[in-house]
C-alpha cells in the first residue's frame, strides 16, 4: 500500500493521490512530496527507483531486513536506515523505517512490523512555517516521534531494573531472578545496537559543513542528537547497574551456600561428638561394660545430652544456627 501527501509553500495540499503523478507535482515550483511504502514488494521499490533515480545499492538495502542504523548518501538523494522500538511487557519490538529523501521528496518504507504513523502525521499537520525547511522538517518530525519512543522503552527498562534490585535484596528471592537479569541485560543489549548507531546518523545530520538541509534544520535534528545520547548515556548506565545487580545476587547466592555448609558443619559435629561417645561406651550392650549396671548407660546417654546441648550453644551463640 502506498500512501502520498503533497505540500506547497510550506502547506498540505493533497493527499492520497495518484503515485503516477509525482513527476507532474515535483515540477510545479515550491512542491514536496511524501510517498510511503508499508510492507513493499520489491516490485514496488523498483517502481519507485524508476521514477526517482534510486541507487540500486540503497533499493537492496531497503529490500533486505536488519540492516544497521545508517545514513548513506548518493549523487541525487540520501539513504537512511532507522529502528522504531515499542516496549511490550519484558520484550522489546522493533520496526525497522527505511527513509530516501532527496531536495523536494521523501520517501518512507515501513517493514514488518509495521510502524504506525499516526502521531508522525499529526506532527507534520502541526509543525509550524514547513515551507522554510521542507524535506528536512518532514524527516525531523518523522525521526523526533521515534526517539521520543526511545524515552518510553528506557523508562519501562529503568522500572524492571528497579524491580530486580528489590528482588535481589530480599532474601526470598525466587529462583528465576538470575535467568532473567540475564533475559534483561540482552534486551538492553538489542535496544543499544539499535540506538548507538543512530547516534552517528544524527552526527551526520547536525553537522553544519555537512548537513543536508542548511543552517536552519541544524538546531532541530542537534536536538534530536542530544535526546539520542541521552538515551544512550542511559542505557550503559542501566547495563552497569544490571551488571552490579547481578554480582550482588551471585554474592548473596554464595553467602547463603556458606551459612548452609556452616549448618551442616555445626550439626555435623554435633551428631559426631554424641557418635563419638557412643562409641567409646560400647552402646550395643544392655549393660555398660566394666559397670555392668544401668547407671552407667544413663550416664552416657545424659552425658551425650549435656555435650551436644553446650556445642549447639557455643554455634548459635556464633550464629552458625
Amino acid at each position: 500500500m502506498i500512501s502520498t501527501r503533497l505540500y506547497r509553500d510550506g502547506q498540505l495540499a493533497e493527499r492520497d493521490f495518484d503515485p503516477a503523478l509525482v513527476s507532474d507535482h515535483l515540477e510545479q515550483p515550491g512542491t514536496h512530496v511524501w510517498l510511503d511504502l508499508a510492507a513493499p514488494q520489491a516490485s514496488d521499490l523498483g517502481l519507485l527507483a524508476e521514477e526517482f533515480g534510486l541507487h540500486d545499492l540503497a533499493i537492496e538495502d531497503a529490500t533486505k531486513p536488519h540492516q544497521r542504523p545508517k545514513i548513506e548518501r548518493y549523487d541525487n538523494h540520501t539513504f537512511l536506515v532507522v529502528y522504531a522500538l515499542k516496549l511490550d511487557g519484558d520484550k522489546v519490538i522493533e520496526s525497522e523505517v527505511d527513509v530516501f529523501f532527496g531536495d523536494r521528496y521523501i520517501i518512507t518504507v515501513r517493514k514488518e512490523p509495521v510502524l504506525p504513523l499516526d502521531r508522525v502525521l499529526e506532527k507534520w499537520d502541526t509543525m509550524h512555517n514547513l515551507g522554510e525547511g521542507g524535506v528536512g522538517r518532514l524527516l525531523y518530525g518523522l525521526l523526533d516521534v521515534i526517539v521520543d519512543d526511545y524515552f518510553v522503552v528506557i523508562d519501562g527498562l529503568a522500572d524492571q531494573v528497579e524491580e530486580f534490585e528489590d528482588a535481589v535484596l530480599q532474601s526470598d528471592a525466587p529462583k528465576s531472578v538470575q535467568e532473567d537479569l540475564l533475559a534483561l541485560r540482552k534486551v538492553l543489549a538489542h535496544v543499544r545496537r539499535r540506538v548507538v548507531p543512530f547516534r552517528d546518523v544524527m552526527t551526520s545530520l547536525s553537522r553544519r559543513d555537512q548537513g543536508p538541509f542548511g543552517e536552519a534544520m541544524v538546531p532541530y535534528f542537534q536536538d534530536i542528537y542530544d535526546h539520542t545520547l541521552r538515551v544512550a548515556d542511559s542505557i550503559e548506565v542501566m547495563r552497569e547497574l544490571l551488571g552490579s545487580v547481578l554480582d550482588v545476587h551471585l554474592s548473596m547466592m554464595s553467602n547463603n551456600l556458606n551459612t548452609i555448609m556452616k549448618k551442616i558443619t555445626g550439626w555435623g559435629a554435633v551428631l559426631g561428638l554424641a557418635t563419638t561417645i557412643a562409641g567409646i561406651y560400647g552402646m550395643n550392650f544392655v549393660l555398660v561394660p566394666k559397670d555392668q549396671t544401668l547407671f552407667g548407660f544413663w550416664f552416657a546417654v545424659g552425658l551425650m545430652m549435656a555435650s551436644c546441648s553446650a556445642l549447639y550453644l557455643y554455634f548459635r551463640f556464633k550464629k552458625w544456627f
